[in-house]
């Protein structure tokens, strides 16, 4: 459901903008978060749930928590620090994986607006993952499934509001919702 959701945001942008500079813009922006998100979530599968579950285990509750609390605190001063970096370099980081753009100056920067606004979407995706972590490694299964599904409805929603009055910039504004 949650996959069927994000495909029709998809659908949404491809009706609305066709394949034109205002959706590449709108793709090449996503991609930096999309793909700080997929690094985070497979590294945190791997490395950080079973060191809580680990924690849990063998020392108490209280120290796997004290572990949670220092992962949350290192994780947001990192993504912090990677959205205001992303945000000074975005035409340069836009350039680096859509360099195509470059031969648009509207393009590159319409596709450098939308990063800067989706940007920090990659703190919330992180959170997510970790409340969604922590619920597995606590063998409950139903909120964390149902999060990405809430979000890409979300995202749905607000994307089909804001479209008509913020053209593209609110289906970013979308997305970071």
């Amino acid at each position: 459901a949650s996959m069927a959701a994000n495909f029709l945001l998809q659908v949404l942008l491809a009706t609305l903008f066709g394949a034109d500079k205002t959706t590449d813009a709108y793709l090449a922006a996503a991609t930096i978060p999309t793909l700080a998100n997929t690094v985070f979530l497979t590294a945190m599968n791997i490395t950080f749930i079973p060191v809580f579950i680990e924690y849990e285990n063998k020392a108490n509750s209280e120290e796997a928590w004290k572990v949670v609390n220092s992962f949350i605190v290192i994780v947001l001063v990192a993504l912090t620090a990677l959205c205001l970096v992303g945000s000074l370099f975005s035409a340069e980081l836009i350039l680096l994986i859509a360099p195509g753009l470059g031969r648009d100056a509207a393009a590159l920067s319409l596709a450098a607006e939308l990063q800067r606004i989706q940007l920090p979407a990659m703190i919330f995706m992180a959170w997510g993952g970790l409340l969604a972590g922590l619920f597995y490694a606590r063998q409950s299964f139903v909120i964390p499934t149902l999060g990405p599904l809430l979000t890409h409805l979300v995202a749905l929603g607000v994307a089909w509001i804001l479209v008509k009055p913020a053209g593209i910039h609110g289906v970013a504004v979308a997305v970071l919702i």
